[in-house]
């Protein structure tokens, strides 16, 4: 009986996401106003500059190219808007768990 009702709930939780997704799918690509066709969702990006070899050595100021950021991997960022006076400030948004544990 414990089986059955874990079933059912999986059941239902599934067909609840299936709900969700035309939701989002009409959020993104529906008529004119879809954000994908609006142009909404793009609108404030900057034009991709192809990765070379030059930018992976010397990369601009606020790109990380890489894990660490550079080649010599010292992770340091010059950027200045979070610094040691404003740090203690940021909360987390997000976060995802993969399970595993260390």
């Amino acid at each position: 009986m414990y089986r059955t009702a874990l079933f059912k709930l999986g059941i239902i939780g599934a067909c609840a996401g299936l709900f969700a997704v035309p939701a989002m799918a009409d959020a993104l690509f529906g008529g004119d106003q879809g954000a994908l066709k609006s142009g909404s969702l793009l609108a404030e990006r900057p034009a991709y500059k192809t990765v070379t070899d030059a930018r992976l050595r010397e990369p601009e100021a606020g790109n990380w190219l890489m894990y660490r950021g550079r080649y010599d991997s010292q992770g340091f960022s010059p950027l200045d808007q979070i610094n040691a006076k404003n740090v203690s400030d940021l909360k987390p948004v997000w976060s995802f768990s993969t399970g595993m544990r260390e």
